[in-house]
């Protein structure tokens, strides 16, 4: 940067030192014209002879030399102003791009935080329902305590929602996210190529059906907790088999129909993950 300034100003300095020097040559031009037309005058003291045609040819030359000089020397003045003008413009773009592209890492590192806060948050709520299986109904004592299951489980739908928007969708929201804000239209457009090249792992259209997967055993989950919170009071968990066994047959039927959904939903998204982890398609 410091070698550019110097440049720059070793340039301003140069066009500075023409003008200056046009103008000094402008002087002795016209100091010349000056002395020829006060020679053309003395002619009348001491004769015209030798003294007419040089003093003629002097003035002309000086005149004309003198005209063309402050011509000349306008012109360096424009020129200077001109190209300090552009000089400033590309100093203000140049400045300007390089604020575009700050802004631009900025929101690319924005989203990346939060790219990886979905992915650990459907970690986190996915690991809290393996450490306590919440269909196992051996340790409930209390309606409360399905309440905490279903929240539990609503909070692994909503993360794994999330991340599977992210599969489907990444490339767009990340391209939504550099629209709130005023970027060049090259300098967005080479970001999301940038962006959707880096991406391709994990949009893998392999990974779409497992997060999809994941979803619909999370929602099958949540109605067997469901049928079972609306339904309290009305089942018990019979020691001898570890099964439920409700007052209504149609209870029982409602949670027959849930647990095998969920049964289902669970060995599809198990298989999903086996193919995947064989073909070693990320997370």
């Amino acid at each position: 940067m410091c070698v550019l300034d110097s440049a720059v100003g070793n340039r301003e300095l140069g066009d500075q030192s023409l003008i200056a020097i046009s103008g000094i040559s402008s002087l002795f031009f016209a100091g010349g014209l000056v002395l020829g037309i006060k020679g053309l005058r003395r002619m009348k003291v001491e004769g015209r002879k030798g003294i007419t045609g040089r003093a003629l040819t002097g003035v002309v030359l000086n005149g004309l030399l003198f005209c063309l000089m402050i011509f000349l020397t306008g012109v360096g003045v424009f020129v200077v102003q001109v190209t300090a003008k552009q000089k400033e413009q590309e100093a203000s773009a140049a400045q300007k791009r390089k604020e575009m592209v700050a802004l631009r890492d900025s929101l690319t590192a924005e989203f990346g935080l939060k790219v990886k806060e979905l992915v650990r948050k459907y970690q986190s709520t996915g690991t809290a329902l393996i450490n306590l299986p919440v269909l196992d109904m051996a340790p409930v004592k209390s309606r409360e305590e399905l309440k905490v299951r279903e929240k539990m489980i609503g909070e692994f739908i909503a993360a794994s929602k999330a991340l599977q928007d992210l599969t489907e969708h990444g490339t767009e929201l990340y391209q939504q996210e550099l629209l709130k804000h005023k970027l060049p239209r090259t300098l967005r457009e080479a970001s999301v190529k940038i962006f959707a090249e880096s991406f391709s792992a994990a949009s893998n259209p392999q990974n779409i059906p497992r997060r999809q997967a994941e979803v619909r055993r999370g929602e099958a989950m949540l109605k067997v907790v469901t049928i079972l919170d609306g339904a309290w009071g009305q089942w018990e968990l019979l020691p001898a088999t570890q099964k439920l066994e409700f007052k209504h047959p149609t209870q029982a039927a409602e949670y027959n129909a849930a647990v095998k959904e969920f049964s289902q939903a669970n060995e599809e998204s198990l298989r999903l993950q086996r193919q995947s982890s064989e073909k070693g398609i990320g997370q």
